[in-house]
């Protein structure tokens, strides 16, 4: 497996896969100079289209909390770039504090990217299921949401991961634009682990992948593998499926999460 850093998040990669997996959406990036960028796809022959939204060249916000999640590709210069498998990134160039920011919470090991950030992940849903989804991450994982509207009038859940990320599902017009789920998933780091696990396992939400040998049947289980799993994102109200996403789940104190905040971060090699 490769981890490809950028910033404090990473890329798992398992080459020579029989099936791509391809994300139904779109994912953000930042850069410290997007005119750099550009020339770095330029000097590799890389395929990509340059959107100018900002009456200025290359204008960012003086700060990461400045930052416009839900309207990211309508405000910033960006650069959008599809790799083999069909996935989109958005590349912005990161506010100005950003860099300062991130390297104040924590840092992955190995070796430092061109990029610097991943500000966020939009996640494309069928119409009418933004508040039910912002609900289950309130309920069960007890994080911030924001339901509103994009400036082209889509509904959006935003999900708070903390100062400089977010989650954002954006509700299409027709649930037939929408792509078949194919097993991708995104990890998490929480500080509230054993009481989110308790809420997800008490509605019968924890799930073992038969591809990984971690199991979390009992909280037993979840504490030797340091981690537990889920895949249906249901409203709480209902137990209506919203969506299918797996989540791999981890306490801040996992040897693998980058923030210096965790007693057992691993330093940068």
């Amino acid at each position: 497996m490769v981890h490809a850093n950028i910033g404090l998040s990473q890329f798992h990669i398992l080459p020579n896969q029989p099936v791509s997996q391809r994300l139904d959406g779109e994912i953000g990036l930042f850069y410290p100079s997007l005119d750099e960028f550009e020339a770095h796809l330029v000097s590799r022959a890389y395929p990509y289209v340059s959107t100018l939204c900002s009456s200025w060249h290359r204008a960012v916000p003086s700060t990461i909390r400045a930052w416009d999640f839900a309207n990211a590709t309508s405000k910033y210069d960006h650069l959008q770039v599809t790799c083999p498998n069909g996935n989109t990134f958005q590349c912005f160039q990161s506010p100005l504090d950003y860099c300062d920011v991130v390297g104040a919470i924590g840092a992955q090991p190995g070796q430092r990217a061109l990029g610097v950030g991943m500000p966020y992940i939009k996640i494309l849903v069928r119409p009418g299921v933004a508040a039910g989804i912002a609900r289950f991450y309130e309920t069960f994982l007890g994080v911030a949401c924001v339901v509103t509207s994009t400036d082209a009038q889509a509904v959006v859940c935003v999900v708070d991961c903390g100062a400089t990320q977010r989650l954002v599902f954006e509700q299409v017009q027709d649930e037939a634009q929408l792509r078949p789920y194919d097993g991708h998933h995104i990890c998490i780091y929480i500080a509230e682990f054993e009481a989110a696990y308790s809420r997800l396992h008490g509605r019968h939400l924890t799930w073992n992948n038969p591809l990984f040998e971690d199991r979390c049947d009992t909280w037993q289980n979840t504490q030797t593998h340091q981690q537990f799993r889920i895949r249906s994102i249901v409203d709480p109200e209902s137990g209506t499926v919203l969506l299918e996403l797996e989540h791999e789940i981890r306490p801040v104190d996992h040897s693998r999460c980058p923030l210096f905040a965790n007693s057992n971060h691993h330093s940068v090699d």
